[in-house]
C-alpha cells in the first residue's frame, strides 16, 4: 500500500514537473514580478517570453490582464488580447468577460466627463471634449459592435467641437461596423435636419419608420420634422399612425392639433384637443388651445367656457382675462369684454 502511494506521489510531482516545465524561464520570471508588483519587469519579460513561445495564448492574456489592465493602458490591452484569440481560443471566454468590463469602464469615465461638459463644471472645456472622446474611442475598441460610444462621441463632435462634417463622419464610420443601425441612423437624420440638410434628412426617417413603424421616439421626430418644413399633411399621418400603436401619449393628440390648424381644419384640431384634455382636464396649456380653437371657429360662447376655466385657475393672469374679453366681444357683450380687457392692461 505503501509502494502504491509513493508511486502516486511521483506521478503527481512529475505531471506538476511536466506542466511548469512548459512555461518558457522568460514567463515564469513574468509572472514573478507580477506577485512582487514590479510591472516594468513584468511587461519587460512578458515581451521577452513572447517570442521565445510564439504559440502561448496565454503569455499575451496575462501582460493584457495582469500588466496593461491595472495601468488602464486600453489600447494594449485590447492589442495583447487580440493576440491571445490569434494564439487560440483558450481564454476566449475570460476574454469576452473582461471586455464587457472594460468598456464599461471607458465609457463611463466618458459619460463623467461628458456631464461636466453639459453642466459647465470643468476646469478646461478643451481637456474635458479631448478626455471624453479619448474614453469612448476606447470603449469602441472593446465593444465595436456596440453603437451607445460611437453616438456620444459624434454627440460630442457636433455639439461641443461644432464640428458637424466630422460628427456625421463618426456616425458613417459607425455604421459601416453596425449596418443599419437604429440609433446612428436616427442620430445621423437628426444632425443633418439641423445643419439644414433637411431632405436628406427626411429620407434617413422614412427609410427607418419603415423598418420600425412603432418606435415612439423615431416617429415623433420625424413628424416634428415634417412639421417644421410645413408637411402638415405628412405629419398628420405620422402621428395617426403613433396613436394607433401608443394611444396613451397625450403629447401626440396634442401635436396631431397643431398640425391640423396649420391646415385649416379646426374642426380636427379641437377633438384633439379635447382628447388631450380627456387625459388631463387641469391642463391649462390645452385648455387654452381648445379655447383659441373654438374662438377661430367663431364658436365664441364655447371659447367663453374654457377662457373663464382658465380664470378660475389663475384670476390674475392678463392673457386669459384678453382671451376672455375677446370671447365677450364675439357675442357683442362689449361692455362686459371691455370690463376684462381693462383688468387685463392693469395687471400687465
Amino acid at each position: 500500500m505503501k509502494s502504491k502511494n509513493l508511486m502516486l506521489m511521483i506521478m503527481l510531482i512529475s505531471i506538476a514537473f511536466l506542466f511548469t516545465a512548459c512555461d518558457s524561464p522568460e514567463f515564469t520570471s513574468a509572472k514573478m514580478y507580477v506577485q512582487q508588483k514590479q510591472m516594468d519587469k513584468a511587461e519587460e519579460f512578458f515581451l521577452k517570453a513572447m517570442k521565445t513561445s510564439p504559440t502561448n495564448p496565454e503569455i499575451p492574456f496575462r501582460l493584457a490582464r495582469d500588466v496593461y489592465g491595472p495601468a488602464k493602458d486600453y489600447k494594449n490591452v485590447h492589442k495583447y488580447f487580440n493576440e491571445s484569440l490569434k494564439r487560440g481560443k483558450l481564454f476566449k471566454a475570460d476574454i469576452e468577460k473582461l471586455n464587457e468590463y472594460y468598456w464599461s469602464m471607458a465609457f463611463n469615465e466618458g459619460v463623467k466627463y461628458y456631464n461636466l461638459l453639459v453642466k459647465k463644471e470643468y476646469d478646461n472645456k478643451e481637456t474635458a471634449i479631448d478626455n471624453s472622446i479619448t474614453c469612448f474611442q476606447t470603449a469602441q475598441l472593446f465593444k465595436p459592435n456596440n453603437s451607445k460610444a460611437y453616438l456620444q462621441e459624434a454627440t460630442i463632435v457636433f455639439s461641443f467641437q461644432e464640428n458637424h462634417e466630422k460628427a456625421i463622419e463618426i456616425l458613417n464610420n459607425a455604421l459601416e461596423i453596425v449596418p443599419n443601425d437604429i440609433d446612428l441612423l436616427t442620430k445621423k437624420g437628426l444632425f443633418l435636419n439641423n445643419i439644414g440638410k433637411t431632405d436628406e434628412s427626411l429620407v434617413i426617417f422614412e427609410n427607418i419608420i419603415e423598418k420600425d413603424p412603432e418606435n415612439l421616439q423615431i416617429g415623433q421626430s420625424y413628424a416634428e420634422i415634417l412639421f417644421k418644413q410645413e408637411k402638415y399633411l405628412e405629419s398628420v399621418n405620422i402621428y395617426k399612425k403613433l396613436i394607433n400603436t401608443h394611444p396613451d401619449k397625450k403629447n401626440l393628440y396634442f401635436n396631431l392639433a397643431l398640425s391640423y390648424i396649420r391646415l385649416d381644419n379646426l374642426e380636427g384640431a379641437k377633438t384633439q384637443f379635447e382628447n388631450v384634455l380627456a387625459f388631463d382636464p387641469n391642463d391649462k396649456e390645452t385648455i387654452l388651445a381648445v379655447g383659441d380653437t373654438y374662438l377661430n371657429l367663431k364658436d365664441y360662447i364655447t371659447a367663453e367656457i374654457y377662457y373663464r376655466q382658465l380664470i378660475d385657475m389663475e384670476p390674475t393672469n392678463p392673457k386669459y382675462l384678453k382671451r376672455l374679453a375677446n370671447a365677450l366681444n364675439g357675442q357683442q357683450k362689449y361692455e362686459e369684454g371691455m370690463k376684462y380687457f381693462r383688468q387685463a392692461k392693469a395687471l400687465e
